[in-house]
């Protein structure tokens, strides 16, 4: 049977080395919803909390969401205030959810992780990976 390879090995330890982050800000958790066209954000009673604005919308996690403003993609807080755009292109349509204080960004042809200030921890050398789940993401090069 072959070795898992290395690279896992390295992503777990790139990842106790981030800083950690909890779940969702408090107990409040919002849900995409769109409405004529744009995306906003609905509370668990279904009342608006962000105005739809956004070409796109992804489900929050870790308290950010991915989102696509006029041509920009980034991330937005509960507020609905884009508190990041990446340097980096997105790996996928929006960018991917933060998942143990990472999230994946692509950097040329390879795909890394920045944290939650934007800063690629993690460097663009994978040709896939995925979110990290238990300390873990399965990357390979």
């Amino acid at each position: 049977m072959p070795r898992p390879p290395a690279i896992v090995l390295a992503l777990a330890a790139a990842l106790a080395a981030a800083p950690a982050h909890g779940a969702e800000a408090g107990t409040r958790r919002l849900y995409p919803v769109c409405k004529g066209g744009k995306w906003g954000y609905i509370d668990r009673a279904g009342a608006l909390v962000v105005a739809p604005r956004f070409e796109a919308a992804a489900p929050f996690s870790e308290g950010l969401a991915a989102v696509a403003l006029e041509g920009k993609h980034g991330y937005i807080d509960l507020t609905g205030q884009m508190v990041l755009v990446p340097e980096q292109e997105r790996a996928g349509s929006l960018h991917r959810s933060f998942a143990s204080g990472l999230a994946a960004v692509r950097g040329g042809d390879s795909i890394g992780f920045i944290d939650r200030s934007g800063k690629l921890v993690i460097p663009a050398a994978f040709t896939s990976a995925e979110d990290f789940s238990e300390g873990l993401a399965f990357a390979y090069t």
